[in-house]
């Protein structure tokens, strides 16, 4: 893609800031407050950039992350257009091996293998604590998309989806996250509508509420 890259640590950074935040969080266990400030970090640092040579930051969110509230507001989420937020994490994965395979009609770049091999083999992970990997909080995402897909694109029931062979307890608990994540989507950042059921204007809840399926 001819992209220039600049590696800028962060870590000092996000030193100095937990030691100006200790005498408030003193005798406070560790969570994700802290875990928070790098991605927030990050976000700082390339929407500054963005700022200075206005371009366009663009955010990495996808629908899965989206929909279960696995991202950082003021984090990876800054961005002022969001690609492929309508895009379940499992097609991102599809849609990156068939490119790589494939030279679309009419493309800029006649040239295969665009993206690295190691983006699509290393376990997914938001890099908010040293080893975290997602399938430490969340099922695989195989799975995961396939409830998300039932509960949000087809506006399937516990019961009707617990026919596909998946347990009410998993259901429950991606249900909880979409839920709790209503806040999150109303301030992501605006991207194509690629699905029926988007986040943008299809499917819009109440942030406060107390709704079940």
């Amino acid at each position: 893609l001819d992209l220039k890259f600049d590696n800028i640590l962060i870590d000092d950074l996000r030193k100095k800031i937990l030691s100006k935040l200790g005498f408030i969080f003193k005798d406070l266990a560790e969570n994700i407050a802290e875990e928070n400030i790098q991605s927030r970090l990050r976000g700082l640092i390339l929407m500054a950039i963005s700022n200075k040579f206005n371009s366009l930051l663009i955010a990495t969110g996808n629908k899965s992350e989206l929909a279960v509230g696995y991202s950082t507001l003021y984090g990876d989420m800054c961005g002022g257009f969001s690609l492929i937020k309508d895009l379940y994490k499992s097609q991102v994965f599809s849609l990156v091996k068939w490119r790589n395979n494939n030279i679309p009609m009419n493309a800029f770049l006649i040239k295969k293998k665009l993206i690295p091999e190691n983006i699509i083999v290393k376990e997914p992970t938001a890099e908010l604590r040293f080893n975290q990997k997602d399938k430490d909080s969340l099922p695989e995402y195989e799975k995961l998309d396939k409830v998300l897909e039932l509960l949000i694109d087809k506006n399937y029931g516990i019961k009707q989806i617990k026919e596909f062979g998946y347990s009410e307890n998993m259901i429950k608990m991606i249900w909880e996250m979409i839920k709790k994540s209503e806040f999150k989507r109303y301030q992501s950042t605006i991207g194509p509508k690629i699905s029926g059921m988007s986040f943008d204007k299809d499917r819009r809840f109440p942030i406060t509420n107390n709704f079940s399926i």
